[in-house]
């Protein structure tokens, strides 16, 4: 990542952003579903999971509120 942070800290930093109900990144969303930060990119892409681009072009944002249904749908069976 290039950030100096480590697992532990970003990990954090993404579980505060899913508190707040922010707008997060596909490596920090990647981080909390287990995935690779590719996989929530192509899950953007496809619609699979709401996100944006800001300003209609860059990277994306994951909306927090759809990450937190599926890690509950995840870790309930459903």
């Amino acid at each position: 990542m290039g950030t100096g942070r480590t697992r532990a800290q970003r990990r954090e930093q993404a579980v505060a952003l899913l508190a707040e109900g922010s707008a997060m990144s596909t490596g920090l969303a990647a981080l909390l579903l287990s995935v690779s930060p590719k996989t929530v990119a192509r899950w953007c892409r496809e619609g699979t999971i709401k996100a944006f681009r800001p300003g209609g072009g860059g990277q994306w944002r994951v909306d927090a509120a759809d990450i937190a249904k599926r890690l509950l749908r995840d870790n309930q069976g459903i």
